[in-house]
């Protein structure tokens, strides 16, 4: 949650528009489901 925080917060301050930001956070959300079930295999 503290990566998700640390996005919005600079995403936020970047001015970047609300759907890019959901596009972000999803990709980052992705990355990180895809790793823990490489780890996890």
């Amino acid at each position: 949650m503290l990566i998700i925080g640390t996005l919005n917060n600079g995403l936020n301050l970047l001015g970047v528009s609300s759907f890019y930001q959901l596009v972000v956070k999803g990709i980052v959300i992705l990355i990180a489901v895809l790793l823990d079930r490489k780890k996890s295999a």
